[in-house]
């Protein structure tokens, strides 16, 4: 016979394994455009729901947030946006004349 409470609770454990796997990944993804821009002192640390990451690109810290368990498929999408942001404004904040 087929156990419907069986079934349900082991979707959930195989999508809550694809959810931190993937959130592994957006790391993974982060730490590499950090190294391929040129930061150094790249750090990260899980603490709750989400990872910090840390570096130092061009003399300026660049903080951001990755999530532990994404959401939503834009989660990655997201996390990179805001991080290229923030190294975009590094560029543009050394380039500036003082």
């Amino acid at each position: 016979m087929y156990d419907h409470k069986f079934s349900e609770v082991n979707c959930r454990v195989r999508w809550s394994w694809r959810m931190k796997s993937r959130g592994n990944e957006i790391l993974r993804d982060a730490i590499e455009l950090l190294r391929s821009q040129g930061a150094t002192d790249i750090r990260h640390r899980v603490g709750g729901k989400h990872i910090k990451l840390t570096a130092s690109y061009r003399g300026l810290l660049i903080v951001t947030t990755v999530p532990g368990t994404p959401s939503d498929w834009r989660a990655g999408r997201n996390t990179m946006a805001c991080l290229k942001r923030q190294l975009r404004t590094a560029d543009n904040d050394n380039s500036s004349p003082n």
